[in-house]
């Protein structure tokens, strides 16, 4: 298996644990996080980014499981984030890469991103 791609905001999988956990304050306990998101195991992450701009954020997560492929968008405004909208969809590489992202990667960034999955298809079919 590759090693996962992580653009933007998204350095790994700590990350996307933190940015898909709910946020809120908990009077019981006196802090701001009210529950931990947590990756499962067995999900091998592919790739995935979060962009984020004016109190708007974006993101992919693209991974496997038991051999199938998922895919986790959200979007965000305001000062909310993207908690509670860990939402997989099965998905394939041929619809994946037929997509673009304009407006949330950069040309380079989409470039890195298609190349990857190339590599991905390669490995993994």
């Amino acid at each position: 298996m590759i090693e996962p791609l992580y653009l933007g905001n998204f350095s790994g999988r700590e990350d996307i644990e933190e940015e898909f956990s709910d946020y809120g304050w908990n009077y019981l306990t006196n802090s701001q996080r009210v529950g931990d998101f947590v990756l499962t195991e067995g999900i091998n992450i592919i790739a995935a980014y979060y962009t984020y701009e004016d109190y708007s954020g974006a993101a992919f997560v693209l991974f496997e499981q038991d051999g199938k492929l998922y895919e986790v968008n959200a979007f965000h405004c305001s000062c909310y984030g993207l908690e509670n909208q860990w939402a997989p969809e099965e998905t394939s590489l041929e619809a994946v890469r037929m997509r673009h992202f304009y407006g949330h990667l950069t040309a380079e960034e989409e470039e890195r991103l298609h190349a990857h999955l190339e590599r991905f298809q390669r490995e993994w079919f």
